[in-house]
């Protein structure tokens, strides 16, 4: 659906700064960014 390909999007946009400036944030942000997406709306 639109909204999966919009959260992998923003994953990968997070992933990439989180790579770039604090590693450790990708630990925390990604389960967070699934589990807010796996909710039905």
């Amino acid at each position: 659906s639109r909204q999966y390909e919009v959260a992998a999007d923003l994953l990968r946009v997070h992933l990439r700064l989180s790579r770039s400036q604090r590693p450790q944030a990708a630990s925390r942000g990604a389960p967070a960014l699934f589990g807010m997406i796996s909710r039905p709306d």
